[in-house]
Parts: C-alpha cells; structure tokens; sequence
C-alpha cells in the first residue's frame, strides 16, 4: 500500500516539474521538437514490431 501511494507522489513529483520545464520559453521549442522527431521514431518502430508479428504469424499458420 505505501509503495503504491510512493509511486503516485513521485509520478506527481516528476508531472508538476515537467510543467515547470515546459512553461520556460526555450524548453519548450525543445520540448516540441523532441515530440516531432519522437513520432516519427515511434511510427517506424511500431512498424517494424507489426511487420514482425506478421512474418512470425505467417510461418505459424503452416
């Protein structure tokens, strides 16, 4: 139960902070253009993992 309500606390710890960080000017155009290149790098990954469950779902249909 504590380990619960300490991994909560830290979760808002570490919501409020990043906040903070956005609301600066200069982090925040950081902060963008970490989620424009993050998204790519996501959709590529995503793809990959699904062309794998593909080719691994193929050759279990045998």
């Amino acid at each position: 139960m504590l380990n619960n309500f300490f991994k909560i606390i830290v979760g808002l710890i570490f919501l409020i902070l990043a906040l903070m960080l956005v609301t600066y000017n200069s982090w925040l155009l950081a902060v963008i253009a970490l989620i424009k290149g993050g998204i790519v790098l996501i959709m590529v990954l995503i793809g990959l993992v699904l062309v794998f469950l593909g080719i691994t779902e193929l050759k279990g249909a045998d």
